[in-house]
């Protein structure tokens, strides 16, 4: 008879801490599993003023410029 395993695993994606707001930040994808935390580079940039943090995500709005709204849909893409 098989058994069934479970695993408590949270996942959540965050910038990496930058000063300058002018300057993108890289996104991370951070794992928690078994008390311990993994960071990995999704090799994904935005302006950390365009970081959606409640909702872990690229802002994607008429107010910013077409390059900024292509680069968030395509960072999106790519994360979730």
């Amino acid at each position: 008879m098989e058994k069934q395993l479970f695993v408590k695993l949270s996942l959540n994606f965050n910038l990496r801490s930058v000063k300058d707001k002018s300057v993108m930040a890289i996104i991370y994808a951070v794992v928690n599993f078994k008390g311990q935390q993994f960071k990995v580079n999704t090799n994904m940039k935005v302006y950390k003023l365009n970081w959606d943090y409640r909702n872990q995500k690229a802002k994607v709005e008429p107010y910013l410029t077409k390059q900024e709204n292509l680069n968030n849909s395509i960072a999106n893409k790519k994360n979730h």
